[in-house]
């Protein structure tokens, strides 16, 4: 086990050494350690030895969500228990599985997302089932016995959302059928109530691509919306990223014209690096003369960043009047248009962060970063055009015969990598 001494910067880039889970012990506090997965996951915990010689290894929660100076004081704290004789680690699994004797689907929902599993899992993603867990499933059958739960159970619940919401009712019957996958591998239920049914509602990709008239109608649509929100929108138009990853960016996170988003917040778990171009940073600019926190995008009622925009978008949407506009559109439309320009697909898929599944992916270890911060400039160059109508029609040649040096793109060998 690596001994470092952890701090806020390399608690989110220690990689996974020769790809398998690596667990960094702290140089400052005994047995407290970081633990880093190949899929990038990382959490705090702490290790240490019972009055009667058991080893116990006790997670403290996954990095992002919990800070390391909150993780270190937990850690002090089990410490302490462990040195006046307690087991904290034994007695969170004691207190579970009476929890589970309890029996209800209530309680197989709480000890679900308590789990090792549930841990590993995305923040976003945790937030994500927990919501639909607690707020659809448990108030139709949480009283009910796990095993009492039967197929027509499943289907009152989720037959009715699929007419006002399909895709939420899809959702929900695939969080209900992990739960009771993850049940049955713990051997507290003996089948599933979700096996021999499909998902409930049919589903077509989207693909909405903004014109030029209506970004312009959205950009000057977040020139009235009031605070810190239309930046948020603005960026994820220019940087082409997620809606959860934008509005989770912190400062720590930016180191001059670079942002790098951590793998707990990626969808493929793989920490991205992302150039940031003129427009990027002039917004980033703006934000920071206002900034009181951790966070680019501060929620104005919780200490944590802005997290559901949604009456902000509906805002949008109205005053652009552009028709069914969704944020992720936003990202569609700047990852078509620069393909459109001439940008290579590949380049843009590492710009996106998506995942590669081919065997070729495994052997090119290529940062792309000189090639991501060209398309991101070329980009930022051709959304100005575009906002200040001065040109509709503008076409980028591919980036490998743009003529670009390295210098140029203020690249600089090794120390941008």
């Amino acid at each position: 086990m690596p001994v470092v001494k952890l701090n806020a910067r390399n608690i989110t880039t220690l990689p996974a050494i020769g790809g398998v889970r690596t667990d960094y012990r702290d140089e400052l506090l005994p047995g407290f350690f970081l633990r880093v997965t190949p899929q990038g996951t990382r959490s705090f915990g702490i290790v240490y030895t019972t009055r009667d010689g058991r080893l116990r290894r006790c997670t403290l929660g996954p990095v992002g969500p919990v800070g390391l100076s909150e993780a270190r004081a937990r850690a002090k704290r089990l410490r302490g228990a462990v040195a006046q004789g307690e087991d904290p680690d034994g007695d969170q699994m004691k207190a579970k599985r009476q929890r589970l004797t309890a029996a209800t689907v209530e309680d197989l929902v709480e000890a679900f997302l308590a789990s090792k599993e549930a841990l590993a899992w995305r923040p976003k993603t945790r937030q994500e089932f927990a919501r639909i867990l607690r707020v659809e499933v448990v108030p139709a059958v949480g009283d009910l016995k796990p095993e009492e739960v039967k197929r027509g159970e499943i289907r009152a619940l989720v037959d009715p959302l699929s007419d006002r919401a399909p895709v939420m009712a899809n959702r929900v019957f695939q969080v209900t059928r992990r739960l009771y996958t993850w049940a049955i591998g713990k051997d507290l239920v003996e089948t599933s109530p979700c096996v021999g049914l499909s998902k409930p509602s049919p589903e077509t990709q989207r693909d909405r691509v903004l014109t030029e008239d209506e970004i312009r109608a959205v950009w000057r649509g977040c020139d009235a919306e009031p605070g810190i929100i239309a930046d948020a929108f603005r960026l994820m138009l220019v940087s082409a990223q997620r809606r959860g990853v934008v509005l989770s960016m912190r400062w720590q996170d930016v180191d001059g014209s670079w942002w790098t988003i951590p793998a707990e917040l990626a969808k493929n778990g793989l920490a991205h690096r992302i150039p940031l171009s003129r427009q990027a940073l002039t917004i980033l600019e703006r934000l920071r003369k206002r900034a009181a926190g951790p966070w680019v995008f501060p929620s104005p009622t919780t200490d944590r960043p802005i997290e559901n925009p949604q009456k902000a978008a509906e805002r949008l949407r109205e005053r652009s009047k552009v028709a069914d506009l969704r944020l992720h559109d936003l990202r569609r439309t700047a990852a078509s248009l620069m393909t459109g320009m001439g940008i290579s697909r590949l380049t843009v898929k590492k710009i996106l962060n998506h995942a590669e599944r081919d065997v070729t992916a495994v052997y090119d270890r290529h940062s792309y970063d000189l090639e991501k911060r060209t398309a991101l400039d070329a980009w930022g160059r051709r959304l100005q055009a575009i906002v200040s109508g001065t040109t509709s029609k503008a076409r980028v040649v591919a980036l490998s015969a743009a003529g670009r040096s390295r210098r140029d793109v203020g690249f600089k060998h090794g120390a941008e990598r």
